[in-house]
């Protein structure tokens, strides 16, 4: 049965509008989106959490100083003076801060007077008397003290150490404030921070990843939902087109039928009066012709308007293009061509329906030997390459012209031609059956001149 008989109810749709920019914008902010979201997220926690820690650090301090401060005797502190570091009275005070320095898990706990100078601490290595310049670094706050209010300083770097310290003031017994507390920790949530930070950093490359990974698979199945679609709006705008053209096929069969028959009645009479004017005969057979001519042209028509169902079969190259040579090659010794064969791998198995494929490659050669017909040099090459085990592709090389770029973007299109009396549906059919196939169909201009059709088709797997 040839190619493209088989019918096949259509029914008609309007064609959609296909959404491939603005899904791939869609899916472009979703992304962008994510990654914004993913990032702010983290920071987010980062920053609460450190904000959370540093205050509750804030209170411990705030209570710690206030309750040591109370216990300290200011009437005894402001008489501390150097060489008193011997003193049973010294050593009791730095033996209640160490203690306390140890039981709450402190840096330091030290006692300095007006101007920054040490009176006693906890570690108990500064003489009496000797000035602490880093408290120089803390100044608002350690006037705040003396005002009478506990304040905190900022997380300062020291030795390695990210330290925090809390000041309280000292009163004696009047109530005046006569010295200044400080309570200094090291502030090891910073190393609790900088895991959680480095954590984040870590869940937002993973993300990111996955991110990237989901991209991809989407990308996938949205490059393979927007070609269905196309398939889709393809068939839809076929079916519409195939419609229309059966209806207008339908309304020119019948005046050319008519008038078809008028002049085969006209040649009967003609050789029934025995007419001896020549010229009446010759144009009489004009019209006759013309009108098979009208009648292929929409005979092409109507197959293209019917739907392809191809029958597909393991069958060998062999079967398809054996046949093929015999059939072109009186014709392309006619036109002068040389036909070439090289490689054709005669037993690879394909699975095709072997019709309408060499309705294809018919339509392909028929193509190259009008492309040459003012070539210097006529040849027509015919390779059969098969680089994967899975794919077969057939190359037919031509020496003509080539094809100008606005054609070649457009020579599946229904309708496009560089022949003068040509339909323009001879490669769109070619594509419809490859299509059929699973396989791929293009064209394109050799760098030396000429033009390569190409046909890829799945290959049966060798036992």
């Amino acid at each position: 049965m040839p190619c493209g008989n088989r019918r096949e109810s259509i029914r008609l749709k309007h064609p959609a509008r296909s959404p491939r920019g603005k899904t791939l914008l869609a899916f472009a902010s979703f992304v962008l989106l994510v990654v914004v979201v993913v990032n702010l997220t983290g920071w987010a926690l980062w920053q609460f959490t450190s904000d959370l820690l540093t205050d509750s650090l804030d209170r411990h301090l705030t209570a710690i100083a206030g309750l040591v401060s109370r216990e300290l005797e200011g009437d005894i502190l402001v008489h501390l003076k150097p060489g008193d570091e011997k003193t049973s009275t010294y050593l009791r005070l730095r033996h209640e801060l160490s203690a306390l320095r140890t039981g709450f898990h402190l840096a330091d706990l030290f006692v300095f007077d007006s101007e920054n100078r040490v009176l006693v601490s906890s570690g108990g290595d500064e003489p009496i008397g000797t000035p602490n310049a880093a408290l120089q670094l803390d100044a608002d706050e350690i006037l705040d003290a003396w005002m009478g209010k506990p304040a905190i300083s900022p997380v300062i770097a020291r030795g390695g150490q990210m330290l925090k310290t809390g000041y309280a003031p000292v009163h004696d017994r009047a109530g005046r404030v006569v010295a200044i507390l400080g309570v200094e920790t090291d502030v090891r949530f910073f190393d609790t921070l900088s895991l959680l930070r480095n954590g984040l950093v870590l869940a937002t490359a993973l993300a990111l990843v996955a991110i990237g990974g989901l991209a991809l698979v989407f990308r996938r199945l949205l490059r393979e939902l927007l070609l269905a679609e196309e398939k889709n709006q393809e068939t839809e705008r076929l079916a519409l087109v195939g419609h229309l053209s059966a209806q207008i096929c339908h309304e020119i069969r019948n005046p050319l039928s008519i008038i078809s028959s008028s002049a085969e009645f006209l040649v009967r009479r003609i050789d029934k009066l025995g007419t001896p004017d020549d010229k009446v005969r010759e144009l009489v057979g004009y019209v006759v012709s013309e009108i098979e001519r009208l009648d292929g042209i929409v005979t092409r028509f109507l197959e293209v308007a019917r739907p392809i169902q191809v029958e597909l079969a393991p069958r060998k190259l062999g079967e398809l293009l054996g046949p093929l040579f015999e059939f072109v090659g009186p014709e392309l010794d006619k036109a002068g061509i040389r036909l070439e064969a090289p490689q054709v791998a005669a037993d690879v198995v394909v699975r095709m329906d072997v019709d309408c494929m060499r309705q294809v490659l018919l339509n392909a050669i028929l193509n190259a030997r009008d492309a040459m017909t003012d070539a210097p040099r006529r040849q027509l090459t015919l390779n059969v390459v098969q680089d994967r085990p899975d794919r077969v592709v057939i190359q037919l090389d031509d020496t003509g012209t080539g094809l100008p770029d606005e054609i070649l973007k457009e020579a599946f299109a229904p309708f496009v031609t560089t022949k003068p009396a040509g339909t323009g549906l001879g490669l769109f059919v070619a594509k419809r059956i490859v299509d059929q196939h699973d396989g791929e169909i293009r064209i394109e201009n050799l760098p030396g001149g000429g033009a390569r059709f190409v046909v890829e088709l799945p290959a049966e797997p060798q036992e």
